[in-house]
């Protein structure tokens, strides 16, 4: 037989190859020898991810959930080492929720650095135990529920003492406070040197209060806010990300740091809202220091409910970059209000230098010159470089792309990325570019059509 050499590897490096794999194949590795038993009850990591192969709800899914939880409960009980550097875990409805608060406990005393814990379809509630809240080793925490479920991770009420002095990720997904309005200002103000916040599907209906100086990366997204005040103090910010229905109210600090904004508002009803207007304002005034703004057709749909106030108010200087998603026609507003409102944002952009459209354009936008009382004059200056983004080669794209040309006069490149179904089509290609060659555009403007693939 041949020399193991595997075997007769470090510890740590024997660790480190372990960690490459799921924790249940690391631990079948016992069998082989002594050594391997010893160096399988010291992992370091211990990743329980995607181990269910049977189907969720099936009575083969109970009974592998059950092996599974008695297998779980003996690696902990036979794991040798003190700390934890990383621990991953996967749930469904079968867990029994004071055995899960018995698995967190044990974990939390192993001086855990990275905790990750996912609810899969479950229609299931967890409340985390009280001695969760004093976990002075964590740097990463990642809750969340599948949001094809129902279930939901709890904070209790009032939690005597809220401190993680290391943490510096903190992820939530489907969770909820009990207590909002002094639960959220005290969890999130007692992590000293957090730098990355995520909030996702999450309910508040009074208070969201996130206060914390050492904040760098902010994003809440698709949670349930309609009737909540959404207040935020972090000065340090550089990125924010708010995907989601507008709040009720926004008490905001200023953000002199950010970077980035990516501000997408899902708005179905104004009728929901007593001055969608104003919580606009209030949010793009305190947005007004990034560089980049990712912004979607919904915020365009609010100013243009109130022109009067959008055009005494608002002014950016300090965006150079902007995303547009969506561009495209609502039944329920005129489109060519739409696209005007859009342009008239860009003459509150006087620095911006350029534009991409993510997606297709599809937005009734007419030809004739007197619909548009636009002066090329007022265009944003330093514009030169716009891209549109999966083309289709439809009219109304053609005739947004002829009006930037038109008007915006410092424009040095359009670039246009066709999509999938008109890169196949080479007839059509050939019309819309002879199209393109006819527009008139401005002097140095070099006009680019590509074409893409499904591995572009």
């Amino acid at each position: 037989m041949g020399e193991d050499r595997i075997s007769n590897l470090p510890v740590d490096l024997l660790h480190h190859i372990l960690s490459l794999v799921p924790a249940k194949c690391a631990m079948s590795i016992c069998i082989l020898s002594k050594r391997w038993k010893y160096v399988s009850n010291s992992i370091p990591t211990l990743d329980f991810r995607k181990w269910k192969t049977q189907k969720y709800f099936s009575e083969e899914g109970k009974m592998e959930t059950k092996s599974f939880k008695n297998f779980l409960d003996t690696v902990l009980f036979l794991h040798e080492k003190p700390s934890i550097q990383k621990f991953c875990l996967d749930l469904d409805e079968d867990f029994d929720e004071s055995q899960v608060s018995r698995w967190i406990s044990n974990i939390i005393k192993r001086k855990v650095e990275e905790f990750y814990l996912q609810m899969i379809y479950s229609r299931t509630f967890c409340i985390i135990p009280l001695s969760f809240f004093t976990c002075d080793s964590l740097t990463l925490l990642d809750l969340r529920c599948n949001e094809d479920g129902v279930g939901k991770f709890i904070i209790p009420k009032n939690p005597n003492t809220v401190y993680f002095p290391k943490l510096q990720i903190l992820r939530f997904q489907s969770l909820q406070f009990l207590d909002e309005i002094t639960s959220t200002r005290k969890f999130f103000s007692n992590c000293p040197i957090l730098e990355e916040l995520s909030l996702t599907y999450c309910e508040m209906f009074a208070r969201l209060c996130i206060a914390n100086p050492t904040l760098k990366h902010l994003a809440i997204t698709h949670c349930r806010l309609l009737e909540s005040t959404v207040e935020i103090y972090a000065p340090n910010l550089l990125t924010i990300s708010y995907i989601a229905k507008p709040a009720e109210d926004y008490l905001l600090s200023r953000f002199p740091s950010l970077v980035e904004a990516n501000i997408k508002f899902d708005i179905e009803d104004f009728s929901e809202y007593d001055h969608p207007m104003e919580v606009f304002v209030k949010i793009f005034e305190k947005l007004s220091s990034a560089k980049l703004l990712r912004i979607r057709a919904d915020s365009f749909l609010v100013l243009r409910e109130s022109d009067i106030q959008f055009n005494d108010s608002l002014t950016f200087s300090n965006f150079i970059h902007l995303e547009v998603d969506y561009l495209l026609h609502y039944d329920r507003f005129d489109s060519l209000d739409l696209i005007r409102t859009f342009f008239k944002f860009l003459q509150r952009l006087p620095n911006l230098e350029s534009i991409l459209f993510t997606q297709s354009v599809k937005i009734t936008c007419l030809e004739d010159d007197d619909c548009w009382s636009l002066d090329p004059r007022c265009s944003p200056p330093h514009l030169k470089v716009i891209k549109f983004k999966i083309f289709e080669g439809k009219s109304m794209e053609l005739n947004v792309i002829k009006l930037f040309l038109k008007y915006v006069r410092f424009l040095e490149s359009v670039t246009i990325v066709a999509s999938l179904r008109l890169s196949e089509d080479h007839l059509e290609q050939n019309s819309v570019m002879k199209q393109l060659l006819i527009f008139p555009k401005p002097p140095n403007c070099v006009v680019k059509f590509l074409t893409s693939s499904k591995d572009t």
